[in-house]
């Protein structure tokens, strides 16, 4: 064990990342911001340290971009659109291509890996396998399910097609029409709302609110500046599709630990996937 020294006094500075307001919180939130605050207190109240606590929102973000710009579409046909037999064409479609990525993965996961693959690529392999094979399962269940009712059903709205298909139909229409979504305020306010819920809900939980709030939003040239300097620096560079990397093999090279918490652990697909964010549609190779 380190015992731990502050760099000056009695004064300690903590950073810890938020989360990325793009949906509602779950139970995984309120495990992590708890544990936090419960190590906070710890820290002021019984040993006594004058702690500077600073929480980050990333408000902009693949996932935000996405949910924002499908909730967007899905208002624009709801209204516009009043004929129920196009909602349901439209429904079909939507629901088959879903159906099909679904199916696709799955299928994809189950190929043989290399005899010689590494057991924690095995293990990581099977983890990916069943979470596809749970969301297939859960979308035949669930929304095929629902669909299927509503064809049996002779007394349906455009609202009931909508609701039973709400997943397929809106990815269906963001490939269609996303691009056509570019008001900036519409992505601003679907962060801000769920910033404002997960205040809400860390006040239920009794989290003592942070010395600082930043966001990402507010950060951007400084983020830009600090990226490039690693560029510079011959740690990171820029793909054909404007991501940048981080060269993990230049890092561990030059004698530095990649994975500091996880030292001679490689970075899963999946991981690479989250890394490289939703818009990209998990398509690097990188």
């Amino acid at each position: 064990l380190d015992l731990f020294r502050p760099r000056q006094g009695r004064t300690v500075t903590w950073y810890t990342c938020g989360p990325t307001v793009y949906d509602a919180c779950h139970m995984g939130h309120a495990r992590a911001y708890l544990t936090f605050d419960i190590l906070r207190r710890i820290m002021e109240d019984y040993f006594h340290f004058d702690l500077l606590y600073q929480l980050n929102i990333t408000d902009v973000d693949d996932k935000i971009i996405l949910r924002a710009r499908q909730n967007k579409l899905m208002a624009d046909y709801q209204s516009e659109t009043q004929d129920l037999a196009t909602v349901q064409a439209d429904v079909e479609v939507a629901m088959a291509a879903l159906h099909q990525k679904l199916q696709q993965k799955v299928k994809d996961l189950q190929e043989a890996l290399p005899p010689d693959t590494p057991s924690k690529q095995v293990l990581q392999r099977q983890e990916e396998l069943e979470t596809a094979t749970f969301k297939l399962d859960q979308f035949t269940t669930g929304s095929v399910q629902a669909v299927q009712e509503l064809k049996a059903s002779g007394n349906t709205t455009i609202a009931d097609w909508m609701t039973a298909s709400h997943d397929a139909l809106a990815a269906h229409l963001d490939a269609l029409r996303g691009s056509t979504v570019t008001d900036p305020q519409i992505y601003q306010d679907h962060a801000r709302k769920f910033e404002r819920e997960f205040w809400q809900d860390m006040t239920a939980l009794g989290v003592k609110e942070p010395d600082v709030v930043t966001r990402v939003t507010e950060y951007v040239p400084q983020i830009t500046e600090y990226i490039q300097g690693i560029i510079d620096n011959g740690f990171a560079y820029a793909s054909d599709s404007g991501s940048v990397y981080f060269d993990t093999a230049k890092f561990k090279g030059a004698g530095y630990d990649y994975r500091k918490l996880k030292p001679g652990e490689e970075i899963s697909a999946a991981e690479m996937a989250e890394g490289e964010g939703a818009l990209a549609g998990g398509s690097s190779t990188e």
